[in-house]
């Protein structure tokens, strides 16, 4: 019989002829076969016991010594954490910016140890993805179709709130420009902060298209707009939400590279 637990500290347990020694800690010298008994010394006790292996456990291993002098103790992930946001808002990264990137940095690694790794953890974060579109929507999305949703919504916060935050011009600042001859400011962005064609075709746009997901002709109501937006299948609550972020989160405006046209995102301010 095999006897793993011969050189290591043991604790009595389920002794009912010496109750009293239940709880005791010892080491286990040996084991006799014919008998199936471990030779237990207990400590502070010069005597040595022979206890069946049902009453014998493994003990629970001490703590670590705490580090000597010169030693540097382990930092733990949160300390790091803050240390890499201090890092960031030194190197110029806004406090906002930093605190979200060493936050998320911190929840990827939680989830990696908790998963085992961060391949499981990216797969059980799509999955729950997943299953929360299907419950809002009734359709199933596949891990690749959850993934370029996470990336899509990942990009649109960060270009409607995040990168802009690191600085810049302000929502009031007037901009001067002058094209042939012709000068004028713009005050701010967002909702309301200029009128362009591509702003108002896509306001149109998702006016038509609220009102026919309402019920157009037929009476429009919410309860009717919420029922068919839940049935839209991937693409079509995609293109929605576009309309909803191209409208609601400034559009696009004109005013590209040294006036030479082209077309900039305007920030969502409401």
């Amino acid at each position: 019989m095999s006897a793993p637990l011969v050189g290591r500290r043991v604790t009595i347990s389920g002794l009912a002829a010496k109750p009293e020694l239940n709880g005791r800690h010892g080491l286990a010298l040996s084991f006799n076969d014919e008998s199936g008994r471990y030779n237990v010394a207990l400590d502070h006790s010069a005597g040595v016991l022979a206890l069946k292996a049902v009453n014998v456990l493994p003990a629970a291993e001490p703590p670590p010594p705490p580090p000597r002098g010169g030693a540097i103790p382990q930092l733990s992930a949160t300390h790091a954490a803050v240390a890499a946001a201090a890092a960031l808002v030194w190197w110029g990264v806004s406090l906002l910016n930093a605190a979200l990137l060493c936050t998320l940095g911190l929840l990827v690694h939680s989830a990696a140890r908790r998963e085992g790794g961060l391949a499981a953890s990216a797969r059980t974060l799509l999955g729950a993805l997943a299953r929360a579109v299907h419950r809002l929507s009734g359709h199933q999305m596949s891990l690749a179709q959850a993934a370029a949703l996470l990336a899509a919504v990942a990009y649109i916060v960060w270009s409607v709130w995040l990168r802009d935050a690191s600085g810049g011009a302000g929502r009031y600042e007037a901009y001067g420009q002058r094209r042939g001859g012709y000068e004028y400011s713009s005050y701010g962005s967002g909702l309301g902060a200029g009128w362009d064609l591509s702003f108002m075709i896509s306001a149109g746009m998702l006016a038509t298209m609220v009102y026919q997901l309402g019920g157009g002709r037929n009476g429009w109501s919410v309860g009717e707009l919420v029922r068919r937006v839940q049935n839209m299948d991937f693409w079509q609550m995609m293109m929605f939400a576009n309309l909803l972020q191209t409208v609601f989160g400034g559009g696009r405006r004109g005013g590209g590279y040294h006036g030479m046209g082209g077309f900039r995102r305007r920030g969502m301010y409401f």
